[in-house]
């Protein structure tokens, strides 16, 4: 079940991304999890970085940038998450406590 569907940017990071890619984020049992729908791209054209309170998921793919924020609710353990990226799909999992 999804918690919300992550669209907010925070500040002037957006500014030159031209495209938008579809992120989930839920809740399963003891994990926060989001997944990103990254289709074309290579694992080398992401990059990925949680700070104490989001997620940032951007890239590039020809000519088209992206950049997402996803705020973490609070008890996600950051230092914890485990990523993998596999068929163009990026899922990122982190504990609760």
């Amino acid at each position: 079940m999804a918690i919300f569907r992550a669209h907010r940017t925070w500040g002037d990071a957006t500014e030159g991304a031209t495209w938008m890619p579809r992120v989930e984020v839920l809740r399963q049992g003891d994990r926060f999890v989001v997944r990103a729908e990254l289709p074309r791209l290579k694992k080398e054209n992401v990059e990925v970085s949680i700070t104490d309170d989001a997620i940032v998921i951007q890239g590039q793919r020809k000519n088209e940038r992206f950049y997402r924020s996803i705020p973490l609710p609070d008890g996600v353990s950051a230092d914890q998450a485990e990523a993998s990226f596999e068929n163009g799909v990026l899922e990122i999992k982190l504990p609760i406590s």
